[in-house]
């Protein structure tokens, strides 16, 4: 098939425009969706499902499931007012859900102020650890957490009687308190849909389900548009 320069650029500029289409829809849906996750506590388990919602089950004499009761679960119970969480953590007594607004909410056993909300109160239900905002990621310990923030800094509450909560005291703090002399690399504002992998290998970077799905469609739809332009040149070549 013979085309002319004109065409050509006509193909080239169409190839473009769905090329950048496709692009805008992967970012558009990547955006709407939480990749989901799980973590495992002392004797509890939790689960973060695709829509934002936090499920827990198991153990819950501390009120970890965060249901607002201390009744044990053998199979799923949402834990409510937690419908727009991107990651959450499992402690032995307690639980971590870091919302989409950059907030991070704690609940269960609260013994050295572990929920980070300023008492040593349990909680039966999600409650904010204070101090916190543009939090990118956490981490439960066994009686302590951290957050690591978009701008590096890590920021520790609980037990610290062996100064686990890196500040340079061994006070519990029932708040958060940022970590001594520690800045790390600030996170990327990458998708949900792309994670990094850390059992491909070192430095490598691995592509979710939902990744795949939508670089595959992106894929046939650029293909289907070079059919259709190529049906047609033929079709307007015979008449």
């Amino acid at each position: 098939m013979n085309c002319p320069p004109k065409r050509i650029i006509s193909m080239l500029l169409t190839l473009c425009l769905t090329l950048g289409i496709a692009n805008v829809f992967i970012m558009v849906v990547a955006a709407g969706s939480t990749e989901p996750m799980f973590a495992a506590g002392g004797q509890h388990s939790l689960a973060l499902k695709s829509d934002g919602t936090v499920w827990a089950w198991g153990l819950n004499d501390y009120n970890q499931l965060g249901n607002g009761t201390a009744t044990n679960s053998s199979k799923p119970v949402q834990v409510p007012g937690l419908n727009n969480a991107s990651a959450i953590a499992a402690g032995y007594f307690h639980s971590l859900a870091l919302k989409s607004d950059g907030t991070v909410w704690a609940w269960g056993l609260n013994g050295h102020g572990r929920l980070g909300n300023g008492t040593t109160v349990d909680s039966g239900t999600p409650v904010q650890v204070l101090g916190l905002s543009n939090v990118s990621a956490i981490v439960a310990g066994h009686d302590h957490s951290l957050a690591l923030k978009s701008d590096g800094t890590v920021w520790a509450w609980g037990a610290n009687h062996i100064g686990q909560l890196g500040n340079g005291t061994t006070a519990n703090s029932s708040t958060s308190v940022q970590v001594t002399g520690l800045l790390l690399s600030p996170l990327p504002e990458t998708p949900t849909s792309m994670v990094s992998d850390t059992d491909a290998g070192e430095g490598s970077i691995g592509f979710s389900p939902s990744a795949i799905v939508l670089i595959v469609g992106a894929g046939l739809l650029v293909v289907l548009v070079l059919v259709l332009i190529i049906r047609h040149d033929k079709e307007s070549s015979s008449k």
